[in-house]
C-alpha cells in the first residue's frame, strides 16, 4: 500500500515517466473516456483511406469546414466569447457559431469552456488539467482521455454555470455525439465517400491538428523563456511562435491578456 501511494504521489508530480506510464495503463477509464476515443480515434484512422476517395468538390468544401469550424466555432466562440466572455452577440449568434463549434471534434461548449478555465485558473500548477509537471505526452494528449485526473485535480465542472442554465448548451451537452454522427449522414447522401471522409473527417482532424499546436505551443513555453528576460520580451517571444490568434499566444505567456 505504501509503495503504491507513493508511485501515485510521484506521478501526480509529474516523476517517473515509466510510473506514469504504467499508472495510465492500469487505471480505470471511464465512460467519458472511451468516448473520448471514440472521438478522436476512429476519425484518424479513416483519413487513411480518404486519398483514395478524393473530388475537388469534397476537397474546397473540407477546407471551407475546417476554417469555420476551427477559426469561428473554437477561437472565437469556445474560446474567446463563451470561456473569457471578450465580447457581446446577439444570443442566436452566440448559439450559432457554438454549434459550429461542435462540428471541430474537440467536445460540447461545457466541456470545452470548463477545462479551459480550469486551466486559466491554475495555470502549471498540480490543479492544471494539462500542467507541463506531468510530462509532454501527458500535458500535451494523455489528459484528454483521464476525465479522472480533471476531476481529482479541480473538482466536477461547476466553473459553468452560466452555460448550464441556458437549455441550448445543456442540450449540446447531452446529445454532443449525435449531430457530428448526423452532419457524417447528410455529407455521405449529399456526396457519398469523398463528401464523408475529406468534407467532415479530414476537416475536423485539421482543426485537432491545429489545435495540436496550439497546445505544443503552450507547453513549449516553460521551457524555452528566460525568466530574467523582462515580461515584453517574453510576449515578443511567444508572438514569434505564430499562434494562429495574437490573444491566444498572449494568454499562453500572462494572465494579464486574458
Amino acid at each position: 500500500m505504501a509503495a503504491a501511494g507513493s508511485e501515485e504521489e510521484a506521478a501526480a508530480a509529474g516523476g517517473n515517466g515509466k510510473q506514469r506510464r504504467r499508472l495510465e495503463m492500469t487505471r480505470e477509464w471511464t465512460k467519458w473516456d472511451v468516448f473520448a476515443v471514440v472521438n478522436c480515434l476512429p476519425p484518424h484512422l479513416l483519413t487513411l483511406v480518404a486519398p483514395f476517395y478524393f473530388s475537388w468538390g469534397a476537397f474546397w468544401f473540407a477546407i471551407v469546414f475546417a476554417n469555420t469550424t476551427g477559426l469561428l466555432g473554437i477561437n472565437l466562440s469556445y474560446h474567446r466569447h463563451l470561456c473569457h466572455k471578450s465580447f457581446k452577440i446577439p444570443k442566436w449568434l452566440e448559439y450559432f457559431f457554438a454549434y459550429l463549434g461542435l462540428h471541430a471534434l474537440q467536445g460540447d461548449p461545457g466541456y470545452w469552456v470548463s477545462t479551459h478555465r480550469f486551466h486559466h485558473q491554475h495555470s502549471d500548477t498540480d490543479r492544471d488539467p494539462h500542467s507541463p509537471a506531468e510530462g509532454f505526452w501527458f500535458s500535451h494528449l494523455g489528459w484528454i482521455f483521464n476525465s479522472t485526473s480533471i476531476k481529482g485535480k479541480c473538482g466536477r465542472r461547476q466553473n459553468v454555470g452560466d452555460l448550464d442554465n441556458q437549455a441550448f448548451y445543456r442540450w449540446l451537452h447531452k446529445t454532443y455525439f449525435l449531430h457530428p454522427i448526423s452532419l457524417g449522414v447528410l455529407l455521405y447522401k449529399y456526396g457519398g465517400l469523398p463528401y464523408l471522409f475529406w468534407g467532415m473527417l479530414f476537416s475536423g482532424i485539421s482543426c485537432c491538428s491545429l489545435s495540436s499546436l496550439d497546445v505544443a505551443s503552450e507547453l513549449s513555453c516553460p521551457y524555452l523563456g528566460n525568466p530574467t528576460l523582462e515580461h515584453q520580451r517574453l510576449v515578443q517571444k511567444q508572438l514569434v511562435g505564430g499562434d494562429d490568434d495574437v490573444w491566444r499566444g498572449l494568454a499562453q505567456q500572462s494572465p494579464r491578456f486574458q
